[in-house]
């Protein structure tokens, strides 16, 4: 009888696992990984003096990336880390390479608020063929003591296919947007030159 008991809790401890192993299984299939790249510029000491305290702000409608159907129900992506995240990290090594030394609140001498308005790819789906259309933009706006610099940057990109969608294309051309927009950034002089014009 014990016996019995015992295999009956022993099973129900593996299917109760293999339950919550498919769970977790099925959450981070609904998930897209994102790294920024390393960025390449120049060390500049004389940005050494300002101090700057990095603000991300996700101002999008909602944190999917993207929507498409699979097998007839409808999967929904996010991005890991999340968006806010993401960009964090960019402006911050960004300005790091650059020379810029970051800090937070009063012991910084100017601010720059990243303002993620787009970070998406919308999919249109056929009987055949598909779409992927993404669009990733943001506005950086600096702010100083002696006034405020805003400048967005932007990408978009498209791929079409046949035989449906996956999450490794929507994910290869939201990363082609967001490649492209770190770049611009990276290469990017005015917010610089707005971080030494600007700041005490």
């Amino acid at each position: 009888m014990k016996q019995a008991s015992l295999k009956t809790f022993s099973y129900a401890l593996l299917l109760g696992g293999a339950v919550l192993l498919t769970g977790c299984q099925t959450q981070s299939n609904n998930v897209l990984t994102f790294t920024p790249p390393a960025p390449t510029a120049q060390f500049n000491t004389a940005n050494q003096r300002v101090v700057v305290n990095v603000v991300s702000q996700d101002q999008r409608n909602t944190a999917t990336i993207a929507s498409y159907t699979e097998r007839g129900s409808m999967k929904h992506l996010t991005s890991s880390p999340e968006v806010s995240q993401l960009f964090q990290q960019v402006i911050q090594q960004g300005l790091n390479s650059k020379g810029f030394r970051i800090a937070s609140g009063v012991n910084s001498n100017s601010n720059i608020v990243v303002r993620i308005t787009d970070f998406n790819a919308q999919v249109t789906e056929g009987n055949l063929k598909y779409k992927i259309d993404s669009k990733v933009n943001i506005v950086v706006e600096v702010q100083g003591s002696k006034g405020t610099f805003s400048k967005s940057f932007g990408a978009t990109n498209s791929q079409e296919g046949v035989f449906g969608v996956n999450n490794e294309g929507i994910q290869k051309i939201i990363n082609k947007s967001f490649q492209d927009v770190v770049t611009k950034f990276y290469n990017d002089n005015e917010i610089s030159n707005a971080l030494l014009s600007l700041s005490q």
